[in-house]
């Protein structure tokens, strides 16, 4: 049980890195930072495509990820 607790906590964590690069400047990116879009951004995607665009650029789809890792979490936690 602790392990998919784990799990979501590491999720969630890595959204939480993944949003606050994408205020930075991170053109030069290292490792790390690329490992971490390329885990969060397949995530993001469908979320992006699902949502209209919005005209002052503000990206709503890590928030409803949040939301949806928290209602997963609960459920998994709950069976």
């Amino acid at each position: 049980m602790w392990v998919l607790v784990l799990l979501f906590n590491a999720a969630e964590l890595l959204l939480l890195i993944r949003i606050i690069l994408s205020w930075l400047q991170y053109e030069s990116a290292n490792e790390f930072t690329r490992w971490v879009c390329s885990v969060v951004d397949p995530l993001l995607a469908p979320i992006r495509s699902f949502l209209p665009q919005n005209s002052m650029g503000i990206d709503f789809s890590p928030i409803i990820l949040f939301i949806f890792i928290d209602i997963v979490k609960r459920l998994a936690l709950t069976l």
